[in-house]
């Protein structure tokens, strides 16, 4: 027997290779036809939720912070400066502190400090006390300081008085700072 015997006409078998080809064509159409549908449905949803309206508020909204942020940042470069301006001024300045602390340590339990001024080369204090051994002892520990060249170069006693009243004596001292 012969397998390759074909019953179909020539005609016929063209006629099937149309079919399946318009077949597939078919196929493809549609498939092309959901794809684009799909890709329709996709793109109106995404035009939908990001409306231009949304979009010109949500830039309107960016800009005003963007504004804010502006000066926020403007008040802290100007805040910056003017803290590096005062550092500077800072750094010039002399220590004050140090030279009211070693003052302070050096007075003696029963004298007080009625004035004390501080310039940048001169002090000016008054003390008071009910007992010039007191004072005498707040003189000599000023004295040490100028010896030992700790905060002051030289002292000057500029008055010394008694108040009969309240029964204290005082005591005007000039120095100079180092």
């Amino acid at each position: 027997m012969k397998s390759d015997i074909n019953l179909l006409a020539v005609s016929q078998i063209e006629t099937v290779k149309e079919d399946s080809f318009l077949k597939f064509l078919r196929i493809l159409s549609i498939g092309f036809l959901l794809l684009v549908l799909f890709l329709s449905i996709l793109v109106f949803i995404l035009t939908s939720r990001i409306s231009p309206s949304s979009i010109v508020k949500e830039q309107t909204s960016i800009i005003g912070r963007i504004k804010l942020l502006r000066n926020r940042e403007t008040k802290i470069l100007a805040l910056n400066d003017r803290i590096g301006a005062v550092g500077e001024i800072l750094k010039g300045r002399s220590n004050y502190e140090k030279t009211i602390e070693v003052f302070l340590s050096n007075v003696p339990s029963g004298v007080s400090i009625g004035s004390f001024e501080i310039g940048k080369t001169e002090i000016a204090l008054t003390a008071r006390s009910d007992s010039l051994l007191d004072l005498n002892a707040f003189v000599k520990n000023i004295t040490d300081l100028v010896k030992n060249g700790k905060e002051i170069k030289s002292m000057t006693i500029d008055n010394i008085a008694f108040d009969s009243r309240s029964g204290t004596y005082s005591l005007a001292i000039k120095a100079d700072r180092l």
